[in-house]
């Protein structure tokens, strides 16, 4: 049960990581136009640039929360091994 809620925290940050990618691509790709049209007419994903720094802040929170959440299964999983000894 503890190595299944560390496996998903560290998908979490991985899924997290690739997001907060993604959505810094946009935001590069974003601060080199020249004219105002939508960031999806340079090949990255539809939506603003407001949306892209969003994305960005959603990324981190969802990496943070997932590393506490390895973070808690990792001390808990230490607990038990202190119990059992």
């Amino acid at each position: 049960m503890l190595s299944s809620a560390m496996n998903v925290g560290v998908q979490g940050i991985q899924s997290g990581m690739r997001q907060l990618d993604q959505s810094a691509n946009d935001v590069a790709r974003a601060s080199f136009r020249s004219d105002t049209k939508p960031v999806d007419t340079l090949g990255a994903r539809e939506g603003s640039l407001e949306q892209a720094v969003v994305e960005q802040v959603a990324s981190t929170y969802m990496v943070k929360a997932n590393a506490r959440t390895v973070e808690v299964a990792s001390e808990t999983l230490g607990t038990v091994i202190d119990m059992k000894v």
